[in-house]
C-alpha cells in the first residue's frame, strides 16, 4: 500500500485530524491515530500482511467532510469542505474498512502508479466529474433548475440586490466605478444581461442601453424591473444566431459588456454552439463597435476555483490544473489571446479588481486570499489597426 502525496493534514484540536485529497477535493475528518499508519506507509512500500500485523486492533474515528461548496454561492472556497463537524455522521473504522474508505478517496493507493479517478460514471456520482458536471447533479439532488439557482446564489431573493459576497464586494465595487468613470453619454450593449441588473446601473450613466439575453424568463423580469427607464432596452436575442431586432443594433455601440459569460465560450457543456461559433460571434460583436468602441469581458480568473486553506491572515491556494482541467472551466491566457487574435481584436488594457476592505469583517480569511489572488480579470478589448 502506498500513501498518496497529494494529501495536505489540518490539525483540528480535539484529537481530530483534517485529511485534504487536493486532486479529487476530497475531505476525510478522523482520529489522530491515523497518523501513526501513515507514517508506517511513509517509511516505503508496505504489505496488506504488515499493515495487520501491526495495526490489526486499530479503530479510527471518522467523518466524510466533503460537500459541494459552490452551490450557495460560486466564489465560495472551492475546496469542498463541510465546517460543521458536529452535525457530521461518525463511524469507527477498523484496518480493512479504513483502507476501502481510503482508497476510494485517493488517500492510499494499492500501487505504486496513482491513477486519480476523476470522471463522473453516472448521474448520482455526486462528487465527480467537471464543475458543471457537478452543478448539474446538484440541481438534481436539490429540486432546483440551474436557471433558478444562477440568479439565485448571486441576488438576494428581491432579485434587486446582490448578496454579502465576493460579487458586491468585488464585481460591483468595480463595475460601479467603471461605469460611471466611462458610460456618461455612451451607447452600451450588454450581452447576456440576465435580469437586467448590471444594465439598469450602466442607464444611470449611458445614453442608450440595450440588453439582450436568451432567456425568455429574465428578460420579462428585466422589463418589468426596467419600467419608466426611457433609455433602456431589453430583448431575447441568442448571440449565435442572427439578431431579429436588428434596428436596434443600428448605429453600432461605444461599450460592449460580456459579464461572467465569456467562460462559456469554452465549454460545451452549458452551450455547445457558443463554443463552436466562439470567433464568429466576437467578429460580430466588434462589427458592432463604433470608432474607438470597446469590448469589456469581466470573467473569472484563474484563481477562482483555487481552494484555499492556512492560516487566516496569510492563506494559500492549491492549484492542481491549469492546461489540462477536469474540475475548471477557465480558459488559459493562450486560449483566450487565440480567440481574440483570430477575432480580429487585441487587448487594450487588463484589470484585476481589488475586493473591498468591508469584507474583512465578514470573511477574513476569504478577504485576505481575495486580496492576494485577484477573482476576477476584466479585459477591455477594441478592433485591431
Amino acid at each position: 500500500m502506498h500513501l498518496d502525496q497529494n494529501i495536505i493534514i489540518s490539525f483540528l484540536g480535539q484529537g481530530r485530524i483534517r485529511i485534504y485529497q487536493t486532486v479529487v477535493r476530497r475531505n476525510i475528518v478522523c482520529s489522530r491515530n491515523v497518523l501513526e499508519i501513515f507514517d508506517f506507509l511513509a517509511q516505503g512500500q508496505q504489505t496488506w500482511e504488515s499493515l495487520e500485523k501491526k495495526f490489526s486492533g486499530i479503530a479510527v474515528q471518522y467523518a466524510d467532510a466533503t460537500t459541494f461548496t459552490l452551490w450557495e454561492c460560486m466564489l465560495f472556497n472551492p475546496d469542498n469542505y463541510a465546517k460543521d463537524l458536529d452535525a457530521l455522521r461518525w463511524e469507527s473504522l477498523g484496518l480493512e474498512e479504513l483502507f476501502k474508505l481510503f482508497e476510494k478517496t485517493s488517500i492510499v493507493h494499492a500501487t505504486p502508479e496513482v491513477n486519480y479517478d476523476l470522471d463522473k460514471k453516472g448521474p448520482f456520482d455526486r462528487l465527480k466529474g467537471t464543475l458543471h458536471q457537478q452543478l448539474g447533479c446538484e440541481s438534481m439532488f436539490r429540486k432546483q433548475s440551474l436557471e433558478h439557482w444562477w440568479a439565485h446564489q448571486k441576488f438576494n431573493d428581491d432579485m434587486a440586490s446582490i448578496k454579502e459576497t465576493p460579487y458586491k464586494y468585488i464585481q460591483e465595487k468595480f463595475l460601479e466605478g467603471y461605469f460611471k468613470s466611462n458610460l456618461t453619454g455612451k451607447k452600451v450593449l450588454e450581452i447576456g444581461c440576465g435580469t437586467g441588473y448590471y444594465s439598469r446601473k450602466m442607464a444611470s450613466h449611458a445614453s442608450v442601453v440595450v440588453g439582450l439575453d436568451y432567456q425568455q424568463q429574465y428578460i420579462t423580469i428585466a422589463q418589468e424591473r426596467s419600467q419608466g427607464m426611457a433609455n433602456i432596452q431589453f430583448y431575447v436575442a441568442d448571440i449565435v444566431e442572427e439578431i431579429k431586432n436588428e434596428e436596434v443594433l443600428k448605429g453600432g455601440f461605444d461599450y460592449i459588456f460580456f459579464i461572467d459569460i465569456f467562460l462559456f465560450f469554452f465549454s460545451g457543456e452549458f452551450q455547445n454552439s457558443l463554443v463552436e461559433h466562439r470567433e464568429k460571434v466576437l467578429k460580430k460583436m466588434a462589427s458592432l463597435l463604433k470608432r474607438g468602441g470597446q469590448i469589456v469581458i469581466m470573467d473569472p480568473s484563474l484563481f477562482w476555483l483555487t481552494p484555499r486553506l492556512g492560516e487566516t491572515n496569510f492563506p494559500y491556494g492549491v492549484i492542481t490544473e491549469y492546461k489540462q482541467r477536469h474540475f475548471k472551466v477557465i480558459p488559459t491566457l493562450e486560449e483566450l489571446t487565440k480567440v481574440f487574435y483570430n477575432a480580429g481584436i487585441v487587448i487594450s488594457r487588463i484589470w484585476e479588481p481589488d475586493i473591498d476592505e468591508q469584507y474583512a469583517n465578514i470573511d477574513s480569511r476569504e478577504f485576505n486570499f481575495m486580496k492576494q489572488f485577484p477573482q476576477w480579470w476584466v479585459f477591455e478589448l477594441k478592433k485591431a489597426d
